[in-house]
């Protein structure tokens, strides 16, 4: 149970370390070396967070402090996008790593569209 539970914990942290790689090397260079294996890894965090969840509840000496937020965090993500839409008027994520001048406009607009906003 330790070494599974500890496994749980290199993978849920090397999870975010490749997800930072990942978005930070399209900034630099038109790869995106990484993709792959960062949607297997994420893909074994969250089938390794189920099976913690039900751990917690097995064995007691598994610290619930530790454990339970990641485990939330891990099922929060996928719905925090109805949670917190991309806004229609910049587009997906997706068209945000084309260029840098798709994001300082969608940027632009998000920060100044509320100030410039006609009043009703």
């Amino acid at each position: 149970m330790r070494t599974f539970v500890n496994l749980f914990l290199i993978l849920f942290l090397a999870d975010g370390g490749f997800s930072l790689i990942d978005e930070l090397v399209p900034l630099l260079t038109p790869l995106a070396p990484f993709t792959a294996f960062r949607n297997l890894l994420a893909l074994l965090v969250i089938i390794m967070s189920a099976a913690v969840y039900l751990c917690l509840g097995v064995d007691r000496r598994l610290p619930k402090r530790l454990f339970l937020p990641q485990i939330l965090f891990v099922f929060f993500i996928p719905l925090s996008t109805w949670i917190f839409p991309v806004s229609p008027e910049c587009g997906s994520t997706v068209s945000l790593r084309r260029s840098h001048r798709s994001y300082s406009a969608c940027s632009r607009y998000t920060i100044y569209g509320a100030m410039m906003a006609p009043a009703r």
